[in-house]
């Protein structure tokens, strides 16, 4: 990160005085490019981390794994992930448009326009690649855990999904925490931050959800067909037995207390912390900085 950050330093150095027929101010420059330099060194230290949150997810589901079915063959993760990059990298380079028709003549602001092009695109390839792996991860633990075989009052089994969805929405998050630095020196605009908050938001949502929508389709089958079985046993037993009723009655209402999402409310109560700490910090320093113009 160090030697990328002094690379931009470097380059924007060499045009000295930044025109003003071009929206990239120095301050501006310097902010943009301490994003750039951070982010790419983030999603490679958080990758380390959600990789093996998601190989225990995956150690445990195929101790679930129910031999007498045939699991569906994803594609390999590779296209995934050329694909995630690709459409990423397009977007940060397209995205980026700072100089009129006039600026773009002159060599040194052309240099600063494209690496500064350079670096969104870097940036936003990351962010692609690393939301095409947590697609295909999502998907995959979806599928083998609606498929493996579980016991209805043993949902334990299925908790580290949780904790792959819980860590997919803070990895998110720390994204979005991290995007002020691009406003440390320069003015705040909401325009650099609306993409980031928005495809960032989303994702958040479907990642918090995937990974568990197989479980909870299997789990949701297994209640169904407990209750059946219950509700047939009340059906053929004595009624002048109160005590198998009373106990066939409780049991019925255990299982429908049975909760069909393998989530627990500290889970829960995590991931909405995650959810709430990059606006308030995005908030903070808005506020911050309307009050340093302010004071000067």
């Amino acid at each position: 990160q160090t030697k990328v950050l002094l690379i931009y330093r470097l380059i924007g150095s060499s045009i000295g005085e930044f025109p003003d027929n071009i929206q990239i101010s120095a301050p501006r420059y310097t902010d943009l490019t301490l994003l750039y330099a951070v982010l790419p060194g983030y999603f490679i230290a958080t990758s380390a981390w959600v990789r093996r949150r998601g190989e225990h997810a995956l150690a445990c589901l195929n101790r679930l794994a129910d031999q007498d079915r045939t699991y569906p063959q994803l594609i390999d993760l590779w296209p995934w992930l050329l694909l995630g990059a690709t459409i990423g990298a397009i977007y940060g380079a397209a995205d980026f448009q700072a100089a009129s028709l006039e600026a773009v003549r002159h060599p040194h602001i052309m240099r600063i326009l494209w690496t500064l092009r350079f670096g969104n695109g870097l940036v936003w390839a990351c962010a692609g690649a690393m939301l095409a792996w947590r697609l295909y991860h999502g998907v995959m633990l979806s599928q083998l855990s609606k498929l493996a075989k579980i016991d209805l009052f043993k949902g334990q089994p299925f908790k580290p999904l949780a904790g792959v969805a819980s860590l997919d929405v803070l990895v998110i998050m720390g994204v979005l925490a991290l995007t002020p630095i691009q406003s440390l020196s320069s003015t705040f605009v909401w325009g650099f931050y609306q993409a980031s908050f928005i495809i960032g938001g989303l994702s958040a949502l479907v990642f918090l959800v995937l990974p568990l929508l197989g479980a909870r389709q299997s789990l949701r089958a297994h209640k169904k067909r407990y209750l059946a079985q219950v509700d047939q046993a009340l059906a053929d037993r004595d009624p002048a037995d109160l005590l198998a009723t009373e106990t066939l009655l409780a049991h019925r209402d255990r299982i429908q207390q049975t909760a069909e999402w393998p989530v627990d409310m500290r889970v829960v109560s995590r991931t909405l912390i995650y959810v709430v700490l990059p606006p308030l910090a995005w908030l903070g320093a808005a506020f911050v900085e309307r009050g340093l113009d302010y004071v000067l």
